[in-house]
């Protein structure tokens, strides 16, 4: 594994060189280093600290919140975005639902040089929804329904905005600067909405327009994770439901998981519609007519692969009875 791990880090000293002679040649403390950076690339440690007790008497899952490190392995996303701004999991299904996943990977290729930020900023929520694309994928692996993901870290474009949103390239995210999203040009903005934005976006559109000639029964929902505290605000919520115009499946959901005691639901919130959350399923769902919601997951409860089953499989349940409801 060290071998094949070195041939990637010094591919290009490699070109001229075999690597029997590189190995025999560099110092010791030179491969060491090379091991250790590549190892940062092929694995995510993303590491989560969850000092924050759940304070609302209705919450029972997590309400003993012990401080903890989880390690999560990085998803097929990373692996992808090297290719293209968007990937498609189980392009074929037939079931009721169009999955999506807007904020899937961390993936910022290295022309970008990390947009100026450390390895450690680039492992926390705000370059992606931790959580979110294995919980999606199992989702549309119950449903057999196509799941279509993001390739790029949001923090390139945030695919969940208008394109002409001011922060649909943010400059800041929480208290973080983003180096190199500060006063770019037009330029990179348009060259950022044409590789990333439009191929994402127009891959949904295929999918619906092929289901609607085919008379599919679709709705539309996007999977997203948050944060257990914002700032000095601590939230409580183990899941939120994000709807505007047309709440028939938000309200929906809404009914299903408010009968499951142990949860904290949110109505838009953490987030909500007026926050500029919904375009993906204002444009994919509200404008064909679609039942369609954002689904917002607390991620210190999808950490790790235990409580991504938890909740796929819970929310096939709730989904299920509530799309059972709008029928």
């Amino acid at each position: 594994m060290q071998v094949l791990v070195v041939r990637h880090v010094c591919r290009r000293f490699i070109a001229k060189y075999t690597l029997q002679y590189a190995l025999a040649r560099l110092p010791l403390h030179f491969f060491s280093i090379a091991v250790a950076r590549a190892q940062s690339l092929w694995q995510v440690d993303c590491v989560e600290r969850n000092p924050y007790s759940c304070q609302s008497p209705q919450i029972t899952r997590g309400s003993n919140c012990e401080n903890a490190i989880i390690r999560q392995s990085t998803t097929d996303a990373d692996s992808l975005a090297a290719n293209r701004a968007v990937a498609i999991f189980n392009p074929r299904g037939g079931g009721p639902l169009l999955v999506t996943c807007e904020h899937a990977s961390r993936f910022i290729p290295p022309e970008y040089a990390g947009l100026g930020l450390s390895d450690a900023d680039l492992e926390r929520h705000i370059a992606w929804d931790i959580g979110a694309l294995p919980v999606a994928q199992q989702l549309a692996q119950r449903f057999d329904s196509p799941l279509v993901h993001a390739g790029y870290s949001r923090l390139l474009l945030d695919l969940n905005r208008p394109i002409d949103a001011h922060d649909s390239v943010a400059a800041r995210s929480e208290d973080t600067v983003i180096p190199g999203n500060v006063n770019i040009s037009g330029g990179e903005r348009a060259r950022r909405q044409q590789r990333i934005y439009a191929p994402f976006h127009a891959q949904i559109d295929k999918i619906i327009a092929a289901r609607l000639a085919a008379r599919k029964p679709t709705a539309v929902i996007s999977i997203h994770t948050f944060t257990p505290r914002y700032r000095d605000e601590h939230r409580p919520w183990h899941i939120g439901v994000i709807a505007q115009h047309d709440r028939r499946l938000g309200d929906a959901l809404l009914a299903e998981l408010s009968g499951v005691p142990s949860l904290c639901v949110g109505d838009n919130l953490p987030y909500g519609t007026q926050d500029g959350v919904f375009h993906s399923m204002e444009r994919h769902g509200e404008a064909h007519g679609l039942p369609c919601a954002m689904l917002e997951i607390r991620n210190d409860l999808v950490m790790d692969a235990a409580g991504q089953q938890d909740w796929a499989r819970r929310l096939h349940q709730v989904i299920t009875a509530a799309l059972q409801r709008i029928n």
